[in-house]
């Protein structure tokens, strides 16, 4: 029942007073086979992902108009998927989420070329200093998928809870 902001690549900005936000990507879910099929889906009836390549069984799933976020979302934490046994969720402060924003930049390797490294470094480290980052270690089991997903909703209910009594702009 929620909406879809971005499945793996989404645009991250700041509105006029500084608040990060997230457009909304490409109204599309990229789905391993495993789980196209665990959500009683056909293969045969999606495009690949990345057409060519047989070894990369991920496909394209088009999503409905009511599913995706129809504007930009102010940024209440961002989670770095990570697999795991369990979920475990902790936090990545200082310089590791500094990193970890770099290292998570899409084609960041190309914004020293475009000469635009110095902005991007900074909007970077605003982002690490007004967005709380959290490693988000769970299992790639579907059977657990139900109950793990649980786990991340209630501890992003708690977070932003929180967040918005200490008021966002404080924290």
């Amino acid at each position: 029942g929620y909406r879809v902001i971005a499945d793996d690549v989404c645009v991250v900005g700041f509105d006029d007073d500084g608040v990060p936000y997230a457009m909304p990507g490409l109204p599309r879910l990229r789905l391993w086979r495993e789980a196209l099929e665990a959500t009683g889906r056909n293969a045969d009836s999606y495009a690949r992902s990345y057409a060519g390549r047989e070894d990369f069984d991920k496909f394209d799933v088009p999503l409905s108009v009511p599913a995706i976020a129809g504007d930009r979302l102010e940024l209440g934490a961002i989670y770095l998927l990570e697999r795991g046994e369990t979920v475990e969720i902790s936090p990545i402060k200082g310089i590791a989420a500094a990193e970890t924003i770099f290292a998570n930049t899409y084609r960041g390797r190309y914004v020293s070329f475009l000469g635009s490294a110095q902005p991007h470094y900074q909007a970077c480290l605003e982002l690490v200093r007004k967005t709380p980052l959290f490693a988000l270690r769970r299992s790639w089991n579907l059977e657990r998928l139900g109950a793990e997903a649980n786990k991340i909703v209630a501890h992003a209910k708690n977070h932003s809870a929180s967040w918005n009594a200490r008021g966002a702009k404080g924290h």
